[in-house]
């Protein structure tokens, strides 16, 4: 737990005067060695958001450059918080209990997100958009690379998502077909993943996750994750992650999936246009995604219990793999969203 002497000490450092008045613990991890902390941390006249941290996955140069990131898109309107710099960083060294930590310190902008409608579809591809939109003016180059590196180095593997089912999934057939329709989106896309448009991204936007309730609308934080990718990889990969793994069942069971995605994609394109070769590999890249998340949501079903349930999800994976039934938005969009608007 962070101390008010200590709270007091960081703001110092990074020329802020205030008196602290309370500090509430947002995340603390319990491994001094692999430690990672955040603090709100409210003063006479403004709240902040410390982290602290000695992770070895995430060493100071990184943390900057993820820092620095966040800044060109807080200077170029996207609502993200503002970082406070010591000197010339953003990310320091501070001493705290003996132990050398990592310290970055940021506006506090909001309340986590919490209410999310329909509406939220649009207001999620608006922000990614703002973020690749900046991130294709600005070039940026972070260092890491997650999805990217995953495809392009031949480490996507459908085993490593049957690796977590406990118990295991059995033997049958409709399982090996999951695995090969994956594996083999993931060898194909892994040729020509280079000429996609890349760029600095979050990485980790999603519903309920990162996204902030704020007095200017939604607004972004934590880059722990912040790399380099392509941004076609990134949007759909955020879209498909939260759409299975918080929303059909709970908040848009009677919604139809493509109208759902148009509407975020709606959103998207609004703020980044697409190039040619993003359009020609929309329908893979689509479907590499759609299929991924919905066969994580059902080893998540199967975890929990829900066997039979997930069982028939896997069955059902084929038809999320498989990029004829993920054209580009485009191709179907004034159809589908006149229908949608009746």
């Amino acid at each position: 737990m962070l101390c008010f002497i200590e709270a007091t000490q960081i703001l110092n450092r990074f020329n802020i005067r205030n008196k602290v008045l309370e500090i509430h613990c947002i995340q603390e991890s319990e491994n001094n060695e692999n430690y990672r902390g955040l603090f709100q941390i409210t003063t006479e006249n403004k709240v902040y958001v410390c982290r602290i941290s000695n992770e070895k996955n995430f060493p100071m140069p990184l943390v900057e450059k993820q820092s620095q990131f966040a800044m060109i898109l807080h200077a170029n309107g996207v609502n993200t918080a503002r970082k406070y710099r010591c000197q010339n960083n953003y990310c320091i060294h501070h001493l705290i209990n003996g132990i050398e930590m990592q310290i970055t310190l940021e506006e506090y902008i909001g309340e986590d997100l919490s209410d999310v409608g329909i509406g939220f579809l649009k207001e999620f591809g608006e922000v990614l958009g703002r973020v690749h939109s900046v991130s294709s003016k600005h070039p940026f180059v972070i260092g890491r690379s997650f999805i990217s590196d995953y495809i392009q180095n031949d480490k996507a593997r459908f085993s490593k998502i049957l690796e977590k089912a406990e118990p295991p999934l059995p033997d049958f057939p409709y399982v090996h077909i999951a695995e090969k329709l994956h594996d083999n989106l993931v060898h194909e896309l892994a040729k020509n993943w280079h000429l996609l448009p890349m760029g600095a991204v979050h990485g980790d936007l999603g519903a309920f996750n990162n996204l902030m309730n704020t007095a200017s609308g939604v607004g972004i934080i934590d880059f722990n994750l912040a790399g380099d990718e392509a941004f076609l990889g990134d949007v759909l990969s955020s879209y498909y992650a939260s759409i299975h793994k918080y929303l059909w069942k709970d908040l848009f069971s009677g919604l139809n999936e493509l109208n759902a995605f148009l509407i975020f994609w709606e959103g998207y394109s609004e703020h980044y246009s697409v190039s040619e070769i993003e359009i020609e590999y929309f329908p893979q890249v689509s479907a590499l995604f759609d299929g991924l998340f919905y066969c994580k949501c059902a080893i998540e079903v199967w975890n929990n219990g829900f066997q039979e349930e997930a069982l028939l999800m896997i069955k059902a994976s084929n038809k999320h793999f498989d990029p004829s039934v993920h054209p580009f938005p485009q191709i179907v969009y004034e159809e589908a969203n006149n229908e949608y608007r009746k």
